[in-house]
């Protein structure tokens, strides 16, 4: 099972701003798309605000829906499954791959809280970001902690369609990296 962060940011960390996101990027969005579909068995993680902004289950993906709401009534209206921990939907994820001996590639795909638990639990294993070159208001953030390095990254110009220059880049972690480690020392 590969767990696999997707997250855009602007320069000063926003991802949101009123519930939605604060750019018009559809470059960004069938990037997205590209990304959650690669595999045979893809799930995506999500909070349920991420849900609530996007309005409907993406299609050609399992949707898993992490809620503290424990009460059916109030998320019935999800089409997808619904969990209390992300540690459930985990659970349920390995069992599906078990069952279906194949791999399933996970995608955190928000919110902010979302993201800030998988971080602390240390189980991402690749951020997929694309940054946006430019600052915006918000009032939900992310940054990529310590102990990621770029592997890759795709710089693009904005156009009639993408209002900001763009860049793709995919992280993995620096096995090893103490916080206050330099990493240019593991390149040297």
């Amino acid at each position: 099972m590969t767990i696999n962060l997707i997250v855009a940011t602007t320069e000063n960390g926003v991802i949101g701003n009123g519930g939605d996101m604060p750019w018009s990027m559809p470059a960004d969005l069938k990037h997205f798309k590209h990304i959650t579909t690669l595999g045979e068995s893809n799930i995506l993680i999500m909070g349920r605000k991420t849900y609530d902004s996007i309005g409907r289950p993406l299609s050609f993906r399992s949707n898993y829906v992490v809620t503290r709401n424990r009460n059916k009534q109030d998320t019935d209206y999800i089409q997808g499954e619904v969990f209390n921990t992300i540690q459930d939907a985990l659970d349920q994820a390995q069992g599906i791959e078990n069952l279906l001996k194949m791999d399933v590639d996970i995608h955190i795909i928000g919110g902010a809280s979302i993201y800030r638990q998988v971080m602390e639990m240390g189980i991402v294993d690749t951020i997929h970001h694309t940054l946006i070159h430019t600052e915006l208001e918000g009032d939900t953030f992310f940054e990529i902690p310590e102990g990621w390095v770029v592997k890759s990254e795709k710089p693009y110009t904005a156009d009639e369609s993408n209002q900001y220059n763009y860049t793709f880049r995919f992280l993995t972690k620096v096995e090893g990296l103490s916080p206050s480690q330099d990493l240019n020392s593991l390149f040297e």
